[in-house]
């Protein structure tokens, strides 16, 4: 593949597998301000002001074909980051 040829784009349409399934999530977080110490300004260095605590997500799973395999979860939790991957894998074997 020469550069010059220009942008490398899908040509083949035809050949696409349409997935039945997609899932959309959504986490919400609270924000944690973090204290710190004055950085050494000889140094480089980033300065963490907050640290994102996740407490609830959102979970839509959409089914193309019949809308009855559609589920919305919504689960509020300082363990949300674990329970959204049990969902997730839950919905696998679903």
């Amino acid at each position: 593949m020469d550069l010059a040829d220009g942008p490398v784009e899908f040509q083949n349409y035809y050949k696409q597998i349409k997935h039945p399934f997609v899932i959309y999530a959504d986490f919400e977080c609270t924000l944690k301000k973090i204290h710190t110490t004055k950085p050494d300004p000889t140094d480089s260095y980033t300065i963490n002001l907050q640290e994102h605590t996740p407490n609830s997500f959102c979970c839509y799973t959409k089914c193309d074909e019949k809308d009855e395999h559609s589920k919305l979860e919504i689960y509020e939790g300082s363990d949300s980051p674990k329970k959204f991957a049990d969902y997730l894998i839950s919905e696998i074997h679903r």
